[in-house]
């Protein structure tokens, strides 16, 4: 599903309280605009398809 980055910040702060999820976040974002989806505890990350069809 969609989220947005307060949700994500969120997320990256429940699954890992003990990392600086600002900092989490921003790799979160280069490495997603890379191509590549990133899994952290339960939750993935991905960019949205928006080439499809």
């Amino acid at each position: 599903m969609k989220t947005d980055q307060k949700d994500a910040l969120r997320m990256i702060e429940e699954e890992m309280p003990e990392t600086d999820a600002e900092g989490t976040l921003k790799y979160i974002l280069a490495e997603i605009q890379k191509g590549k989806t990133i899994t952290l505890g339960e939750c993935r990350f991905k960019a949205e398809n928006k080439n499809l069809g």
